[in-house]
């Protein structure tokens, strides 16, 4: 069974919580941090000649109300290494990466990628 079989919330200390399906208005919703959906919507994976730069649409848990596009995750990327992007069907293992992010709104009400957890190098940097 999946975390979407489920309706958990991957990130809440209580993995029974049911996944709020909605935002409240941006306006008020500075400092706090909001599960989410990506899908990759440009960008390149990056390599030994290029930085990744992926960029993301950004979609509230019921993967149908778009929230932003075109936004780039707050959380530095190793330089000059190939990424897989978030969701990517994976070779090696055979997997898909999580397309669940972190969210979260600054003072103009702006929202703000903080993180993929399924954007992840492609190299083995630990060898």
């Amino acid at each position: 069974m999946t975390i979407d079989d489920k309706n958990l919330d991957p990130i809440g200390e209580e993995y029974n919580r049911p996944i709020p399906q909605e935002f409240p208005d941006s306006g008020s919703s500075q400092g706090m941090i909001y599960a989410a959906l990506v899908t990759k919507d440009g960008g390149a994976s990056g390599g030994a000649a290029a930085e990744c730069t992926y960029t993301y649409t950004v979609k509230a848990l019921d993967d149908a109300t778009i929230l932003d596009t075109l936004v780039t995750p707050q959380v530095p990327r190793l330089h000059y290494i190939e990424y897989w992007y978030a969701g990517e069907a994976r070779t090696t293992p055979a997997a898909t990466t999580s397309r669940y992010a972190l969210i979260t709104y600054d003072s103009g009400g702006n929202l703000v990628l903080l993180q993929c957890f399924g954007e992840l190098p492609k190299d083995d940097i630990c060898a």
